[in-house]
């Protein structure tokens, strides 16, 4: 049994659950090209491309969790913070 799959099934159905997990793979396999394409030009190394594009999709699932917690800073001052 898969905890996550029956929720999955229990809020979108069956179908639901199987377009989301298509979904899913979409995305993931969109980062993989592009840390793909970013090797490819010497541009970053990793040793695991697929490790690598789930972290990268958990840094941005964070930030909304992040940028409430803070929410005494200026969107602007973060982004020209992380610019820099």
């Amino acid at each position: 049994m898969n905890p996550s799959r029956d929720l999955c099934n229990k809020s979108f159905g069956e179908a639901g659950t199987e377009r989301l997990r298509l979904l899913q793979r979409q995305i993931l396999d969109l980062y993989r090209g592009i840390i793909r394409n970013g090797i490819d030009q010497r541009m970053m190394r990793t040793s695991n491309i697929t490790v690598t594009a789930f972290n990268i999709i958990a840094i941005i699932q964070y930030v909304p969790t992040w940028y409430k917690e803070r929410a005494h800073d200026d969107l602007d001052q973060i982004v020209d913070t992380q610019r820099s």
